[in-house]
């Protein structure tokens, strides 16, 4: 039977280490390349293997954390304007890495999210998004985005507390 065959086919484990810049690049001038063998890359946010993302790429400052990416014409909201709702789903991919970049040395998940609009955002521009822990409290951990283009123009900025997660819990939901 075909389900049969379909169920013996072997797909290997892809690994979920975060990448890191390599000797001597900068957070100008090098990101974040996951590979097509590490479960990132597929993200539906901003992996650089799947088809259906804006792929971004990841610059790690010395206390912030930049997401570089363009919206083009698939994430057309209002016509010549990126969809809000891809603004705020970029901006917690974009708080998800930077945590993870942080330093913080247990897992932590989004507890809350506010993103503001600033002005509408067009599309085919490219955007930094830029996150920065800004504090700490017991479990909850404080994080703010700005979200510009070249030129310096705010189009959103956002605010993000995520909670620290028991790594034997976190675990047990399939984090490693």
């Amino acid at each position: 039977m075909m389900a049969d065959e379909v169920a013996s086919v072997h797909v290997p484990d892809r690994t979920r280490p975060f990448g890191e810049v390599a000797e001597g690049e900068s957070d100008a001038g090098s990101g974040y390349d996951y590979g097509a063998a590490n479960s990132l890359s597929y993200r539906p946010i901003s992996g650089n293997c799947n088809a259906l993302a804006a792929p971004a790429k990841y610059f790690k400052g010395e206390d912030y954390l930049s997401a570089v990416v363009t919206f083009g014409p698939a994430f057309e909201g209002p016509p010549g304007l990126v969809h809000g709702g891809y603004i705020a789903a970029y901006m917690d991919e974009a708080f998800g890495i930077g945590i993870s970049h942080s330093g913080l040395d247990v897992p932590a998940m989004t507890g809350t999210l506010k993103t503001i609009y600033r002005m509408p955002v067009p599309l085919n521009r490219e955007l930094t998004y830029q996150v920065r822990l800004t504090g700490e409290e017991r479990r909850k951990v404080f994080m703010h985005c700005t979200l510009k283009d070249s030129d310096g123009m705010l189009y959103a900025e956002g605010e993000a507390i995520f909670l620290k997660i028991d790594p034997a819990l976190y675990a047990q939901m399939g984090g490693k």
